[in-house]
């Protein structure tokens, strides 16, 4: 039992025009592996035409956040847990899964709603959501979400 209440964090993301560059990036680097790769030339161009449209659809879904399930808003509350809240006003419950990705420059959650078992993904930078809840947010996500899961198995 949790004798410290904290009050809930939220984190309203905004577009990240350094993790646009990024997938641009990594993008532009897959499509030239695979232009010297001694694949037919039909093997080629579908790869390079599923690696712009992924590229598209992540851009849109974490960069810019301009598809109606991009994650706009994350509400951490230390009793309840996580919330989500979708561009297009939706909001879930989720649980954390333990393949998600906490550094101080990036953190990468893994998540799954409850209600329904869907897993999706919420790509976060610094510079995409305000410093000082993107600090509490990691801390909960290192040491606090594992306080909580010890607390209920006790």
């Amino acid at each position: 039992m949790s004798y410290y209440s904290a009050k809930p964090v939220q984190l309203e993301l905004a577009p990240s025009a350094n993790l646009v560059w990024i997938i641009v990036i990594a993008s532009l680097t897959a499509c030239l592996v695979l232009l010297f790769l001694s694949l037919p030339l039909v093997l080629k161009a579908l790869s390079v035409a599923l690696i712009v449209v992924f590229a598209v659809y992540n851009i849109r879904q974490h960069g810019t956040l301009t598809l109606t399930r991009s994650i706009v808003r994350l509400t951490m509350n230390p009793e309840s847990g996580l919330q989500v809240t979708e561009r297009g006003g939706r909001s879930h419950q989720v649980t954390v899964l333990s393949s998600s990705f906490v550094a101080p420059y990036l953190t990468v959650l893994n998540l799954q709603e409850i209600e329904s078992g869907r897993r999706f993904s919420v790509v976060l930078l610094a510079e995409n959501t305000h410093s000082e809840s993107f600090r509490q947010l990691r801390v909960w996500l290192r040491w606090g979400r594992e306080r909580q899961e010890t607390d209920k198995l006790s």
